[in-house]
């Protein structure tokens, strides 16, 4: 008897992910045009995956997650509703706001200014962070979706806490002075008389500008669909950059890997799948890492590189 063959026929998805897969070289000569850039302060802990959850009908006033001895936490911000009443805009969550500060941050790196410009319409805006303008104008579409997410982000203010036996120290930061926005609300790709841009506080401004991690834009852009595929991209890079300048691994146990990035995943099982799940596609875009597993625990591997090789020197504390 001979067994037929099944042939599966890849998802639109899964062919974008196979092709960014096969477009990306991971060149150590890479121009600094070519790369992107996250401070480290946002590898260790990172952003909210979903929107927290509602406590007496209202958000929680302050989210935090930690790492070690190191804790972000982050306030939302408020503005004045239809009725004349202050009300709280919401958590920048998902992979939107992780898109804008990569944005962010790299225009940092370059142009070494606080005021960044968004554009003069959203059209192009959405397609330098990798969105679609094509997904629809309605409430789950990419606009909507990232102008909420850009008003809960430009509104909040996030802390880094650190503390240890013998040191404790925080910085609370304000995400930005100012934002202007001149997008037409009815036309995303009807361009304004003016630029729209958003003015980052200063002490914001410094925590970009003091230790970027460059990652690789292709990279981003395969995993995109996935806020933890792309917190664990960042921090693979960063560890294997780590793992390399001291040439040993790290070992991190899976416990320590969901209270840094897994809130929102349920149970520590759900989180360890979609981890490994995620950090498949990784080693795709990214073949010079080198991951292992232990019985409850991931290594980092010393044979890993970092993405790419330029990384600044590891800053104190």
């Amino acid at each position: 008897m001979v067994k037929k063959r099944i042939r599966f026929s890849p998802t639109r998805a899964q062919e974008r992910f196979i092709n960014r897969v096969e477009g990306i070289r991971l060149d150590p000569k890479s121009a600094p045009v070519d790369l992107a850039f996250i401070t480290r302060e946002l590898v260790l802990a990172t952003l909210p995956h979903r929107q927290p959850n509602f406590v007496n009908g209202r958000p929680p006033p302050v989210w935090s997650r930690s790492n070690g001895h190191y804790t972000l936490s982050i306030q939302p911000g408020y503005t004045r509703n239809a009725q004349g009443q202050m009300e709280c805009v919401g958590y920048p969550c998902g992979t939107i706001p992780r898109l804008l500060l990569l944005f962010l941050n790299t225009e940092v790196v370059r142009k070494k200014e606080r005021v960044i410009s968004l554009g003069k319409d959203l059209r192009t805006f959405m397609q330098k962070l990798g969105l679609s303008p094509g997904t629809g104008g309605g409430k789950r579409g990419d606009a909507a979706r990232l102008k909420d997410q850009m008003n809960r982000l430009f509104r909040s203010t996030i802390s880094f806490d650190y503390s240890d036996q013998n040191r404790a120290s925080f910085v609370n930061l304000r995400i930005a002075d100012a934002a202007t926005i001149f997008w037409a609300p009815h036309s995303d790709d009807q361009p304004s008389l003016w630029e729209s841009e958003v003015r980052l506080s200063e002490p914001f401004y410094e925590a970009l500008k003091s230790s970027p991690v460059p990652i690789v834009p292709d990279a981003i852009a395969a995993l995109k669909g996935s806020s933890l595929a792309l917190d664990l991209y960042v921090w693979t890079s960063w560890m294997s950059y780590r793992a390399q300048q001291r040439r040993k691994g790290f070992t991190v146990s899976w416990k320590v890997l969901l209270t840094q990035f897994g809130s929102g995943h349920g149970s520590s099982k759900n989180f360890k799948r979609d981890a490994k799940k995620y950090l498949r596609r990784i080693e795709l875009v990214y073949p010079e890492l080198r991951i292992g597993y232990g019985m409850g625990y991931l290594i980092i591997e010393p044979g890993s590189k970092p993405a790419v090789l330029a990384i600044p020197k590891e800053p104190r504390g």
